[in-house]
């Protein structure tokens, strides 16, 4: 998928970038039945970059219903916010990764749940995706289906003004202690083993 399909050059068209690397892929499963939500965030307060044109495609591999489908603040990516970060998992289970995080802005929840801002969702079938922002604001609701999982497989692509920058409290640390440490020093391009440049504009 990262290397045999149009989903590179997708995101390289979508960023106006001549190159995109993947920054880091994973897979987000929710069993039939949770009630865990997923929290407001926006990605980029958690990642080691400078720069704009970063972006997330989230590939349905199930059926998704609206209520159950990650949820986006439109507009939100202008706002450029740098919130407080914690583990996904709830304060109970922090291990402390983000303690370092100079990030104070605050997600305003309030005007999200009085409805104050518009939300974007839809219903998903199996290969549909949605490409956001690293900037955007999203959440998501458990998965309340009894019978199927809610799975989708989501991809980082980072293009040409992307730096690294290894902020206090980002995800580079945790990645380096595990030893993924990409080698690049501060203001370096995203190119490197650890990010393999997937897409390259012809000349």
């Amino acid at each position: 998928y990262l290397f045999n399909s149009p989903v590179a050059g997708i995101a390289a068209q979508i960023l106006h970038s001549n190159s995109v690397s993947i920054l880091y892929d994973h897979l987000l499963v929710k069993e039939p039945g949770t009630v865990a939500p997923t929290p407001w965030h926006n990605d980029y307060s958690y990642w080691h970059i400078s720069g704009e044109d970063i972006c997330s495609v989230w590939l349905a591999l199930d059926n998704v219903k609206r209520e159950s489908m990650v949820t986006y603040v439109k507009g939100s990516h202008k706002w450029k916010m740098m919130h407080k970060i914690t583990n996904f998992s709830g304060e109970s289970s922090d291990d402390g990764r983000y303690d370092e995080s100079p990030n104070q802005d605050e997600i305003p929840l309030d005007k999200i749940e009085k409805g104050e801002y518009e939300l974007l969702g839809w219903d998903m079938e199996p290969g549909d995706v949605v490409v956001h922002h690293g900037w955007t604001l999203h959440g998501a609701s458990g998965n309340a289906d009894l019978a199927t999982m809610r799975r989708g497989y989501a991809t980082r692509w980072v293009g040409d003004d992307i730096r690294f920058d290894p902020r206090p409290g980002t995800m580079h640390f945790n990645w380096a202690n595990n030893g993924y440490d990409c080698g690049l020093a501060k203001g370096d391009k995203m190119e490197c083993e650890l990010f393999p440049v997937v897409h390259r504009q012809s000349v």
